[in-house]
């Protein structure tokens, strides 16, 4: 019977219960980070078997909704001020919650706008030739005076 050779490197410590619990634990609010720490692993091994087992990356996706939904309803409750048998979200915290949604769902108050415009070119003729004025000529020089020739 031959011996199988092993690939190199560590065997890894992927198991696939890891899929469910992974749901289950962020369904609490936790974060990916957070599960890691609670089977022991960093969260750089996480992202690993993430990439290495497509199950496991699905499972992930899964647990980020299932995150969201748990924040969502923290935060729809805190605002209806509800008081129920497990907690009392008439004392919540309003400024914990906004920071962890912006900082673990990655919401955000800012808007980014951005627009695109068309440069503007003025053509001005003197006695000693042609000038064209631009902007958005360049973001580095600013606008420009060059002679037509």
């Amino acid at each position: 019977m031959a011996d199988k050779k092993h690939a190199g490197g560590r065997p890894s410590d992927y198991k696939e219960i890891y899929c469910d619990q992974i749901i289950k634990f962020m369904g609490h609010g936790h974060s990916i980070k957070a599960f890691a720490a609670s089977i022991g692993k960093h969260s750089d091994t996480i992202f690993e078997w993430a990439k290495r087992h497509p199950e496991f990356s699905v499972a992930i996706k899964k647990g980020k909704e299932q995150c969201q939904l748990w924040w969502e309803k923290l935060g729809m409750a805190l605002a209806a001020g509800h008081k129920t048998s497990e907690h009392d979200y008439r004392k919540g915290n309003p400024t914990v919650f906004i920071w962890m949604t912006k900082n673990l769902l990655g919401w955000s108050d800012r808007i980014d706008l951005h627009q695109e415009v068309e440069p503007i070119v003025l053509r001005i003729k003197g006695e000693k030739g042609t000038y064209e004025i631009g902007t958005g000529v360049s973001s580095e020089t600013g606008p420009s005076l060059e002679k037509q020739k």
